[in-house]
């Protein structure tokens, strides 16, 4: 056996090389992950930056400037469309939230415009009643005659006051949902003469010549009478009212739509036909044609006339042209909106026309006929004079 005997600092001095290598490696390696940590920290942080620039840019949003969605990785990219989809529906919300307050702001204009108007209304007959009672209790009158003028004042001024009270809570019951009408079988030429009746007085008094057709014939409806009735009152009353000078004009038309049913091999056009008697009574009869027959009255004045941009909005409740308490014609704006809701209940339609101030106004009145349920041509266009002055 030989033994060698090696001092311990020659022993190890071959593993201060290996050790030196593997301290290099461990930097090395150190320093690679360190530079591979800050990478990937700048990879991971510049798609967060843009998002959060993006969310923080908020002169950007209302432009609808799109979130970037261009990300190489995949979960940013999700990240980005959840976000974007998210900021879309918060800027749809933000749009009704505005929408709504303006339309809650328009409102309350408009009520407040209403009150102050409808308060003058009912102050104005409560004031002539009042008035005219004093003059009665004080024994200021000289005969009955008079006396009994007096009192024709108040009693028109309270009728007056009745129907305004009457309109306020006929819309009430209109939003309410609780307003109904009783459908029968109405001739509407009688409700006609009834309704030129009670404003033959007011158009006599401002010289208008009133011009009808013919309304002695029998048309047939389904509507409620008092309803109806209560509609063309406030079609008549507006027409003269508003109309200074000149003619108010009524006439009507029987009206048709109809379908040509296809045949059995399917070339049927399915074409609807309508309009003022598009087709002679032979072509409709050869067409085999479905007639659905209603009735349109129209009522046209010579008045002021209403601007185009104006027409739509007078049939919501509430709303007038000119709301104000100095304004040269009075109503409470509830009388359009309600016989808008009672022809929708009647089965009907109202519609206002006018080519502008000046101009005049035409208020068509549409409703279903019975079958068979009148005897005027199609086409009548025979005027004649029902009352001048």
């Amino acid at each position: 056996m030989v033994l060698a005997a090696t001092p311990l600092n020659a022993a190890l001095a071959q593993l201060r090389g290996i050790q030196e290598i593997i301290v290099l490696v461990m930097v090395a390696l150190i320093g690679a992950s360190m530079l591979a940590a800050l990478l990937i920290a700048w990879e991971l942080a510049r798609p967060l930056e843009q998002l959060r620039d993006c969310a923080l840019n908020t002169d950007t949003l209302p432009s609808r400037c799109p979130i970037p969605q261009n990300f190489s990785i995949r979960e940013f990219k999700q990240l980005a469309i959840a976000l974007n989809g998210m900021v879309e529906r918060l800027r749809d919300w933000g749009d009704e939230i505005v929408t709504a307050w303006q339309e809650a702001q328009n409102a309350n204009q408009v009520k407040n415009q209403f009150l102050a108007t409808t308060s003058h209304e009912l102050r104005t007959p409560l004031n002539g009643i009042i008035g005219c009672l004093r003059i009665l209790r004080e024994g200021y009158c000289d005969s009955r005659e008079e006396e009994g003028e007096f009192l024709q004042q108040a009693d028109d001024a309270a009728i007056h006051l009745l129907g305004i009270i009457n309109d306020i809570l006929d819309i009430s019951r209109i939003e309410a949902g609780k307003l109904s009408v009783s459908l029968e079988r109405v001739n509407v030429c009688k409700i006609l003469k009834e309704v030129i009746d009670l404003q033959a007085i007011p158009i006599r008094k401002k010289g208008l010549a009133l011009i009808v057709n013919d309304c002695d014939r029998e048309i047939w409806v389904t509507a409620d009478p008092a309803k109806l009735k209560q509609v063309l009152l406030n079609v008549f009353s507006n027409a003269a009212k508003f109309t200074e000078s000149g003619s108010i004009r009524v006439s009507w038309q029987i009206e048709s739509t109809a379908i040509i049913p296809e045949d059995g091999n399917g070339n049927g056009n399915g074409k609807a036909l309508g309009g003022h008697l598009a087709a002679s009574q032979e072509e409709w009869e050869s067409l085999s044609a479905c007639h659905h027959d209603c009735l349109a009255l129209r009522v046209r004045d010579t008045g002021i006339g209403i601007e185009p941009r104006h027409q739509a909005k007078l049939f919501r409740p509430f709303v007038m042209v000119d709301g104000s308490t100095t304004r040269q014609f009075g109503g409470t704006g509830l009388g359009l909106a309600i016989s808008k809701n009672l022809m929708e209940l009647m089965g009907g339609s109202i519609a206002l026309f006018s080519a502008g101030m000046g101009q005049g106004t035409t208020v068509e009145i549409r409703l279903p006929l019975l079958s068979g349920g009148h005897s005027l041509p199609r086409n009548s266009e025979a005027i004649a004079p029902l009352l001048n002055n």
